[in-house]
């Protein structure tokens, strides 16, 4: 594992594709129901039962976490949130430091969203190493949930098909965060 403690947190609940989302990212990482959370309680019968947010749902999270969070989005909000609304919504979640923050939702990573939460999450105190988000679209594809990889493009899912990975540049875009933190099982983050 690339890193030592993984959160999942769906934003979208009602939506049946940010539940299968969420479903690939614990059986991937392995993450242990009490760190998977949702805005909401899901009344589909097909969503993982996951744990209402509150104040302390963030509380384990250090440098060596990875959190993901899942919804819908585009380059100017995440589940209709401006990036300093995201921030204090993590805070209020009790996220006070974070390896990394994975933003699975469309075009986070096109705009200036990943640089205008790494300001408000600087504003509330949080102290992050990475932000990462995707440039286009985001898709979840392959063969089944615990194999399953997100596609940013069609361009990329083609690639995908013939089993090749767009390189990082392409799909997703970084931002350094206000902590120094380096992971030395991935390239991406040093």
């Amino acid at each position: 594992m690339k890193w030592q403690k993984y959160f999942v947190v769906n934003l979208s609940a009602e939506d049946v594709h940010a539940c299968k989302h969420v479903t690939a990212w614990k059986i991937r990482y392995g993450i242990p129901y009490h760190r998977c959370f949702s805005l909401g309680v899901p009344s589909r019968s097909d969503c993982l039962p996951l744990y209402p947010l509150t104040s302390g749902s963030f509380a384990e999270a250090d440098y060596f976490s990875k959190l993901i969070i899942v919804s819908h989005g585009n380059e100017w909000s995440i589940n209709y949130w401006t990036p300093p609304e995201l921030a204090q919504h993590l805070y209020a979640w009790g996220l006070r430091q974070v390896g990394l923050i994975s933003i699975k939702s469309c075009h986070a990573g096109r705009g200036r969203y990943l640089d205008e939460l790494a300001c408000g999450l600087a504003f509330q105190s949080i102290g992050f190493g990475w932000l990462i988000g995707y440039r286009g679209f985001s898709r979840l594809e392959g063969p089944s949930l615990g194999k399953a990889y997100e596609v940013t493009s069609e361009e990329d899912a083609f690639c995908r098909s013939l089993g090749i990975k767009l390189p990082d540049p392409l799909r997703i875009r970084t931002v350094r965060g206000n902590v120094a933190v380096s992971n030395p099982y991935s390239p991406r983050f040093m």
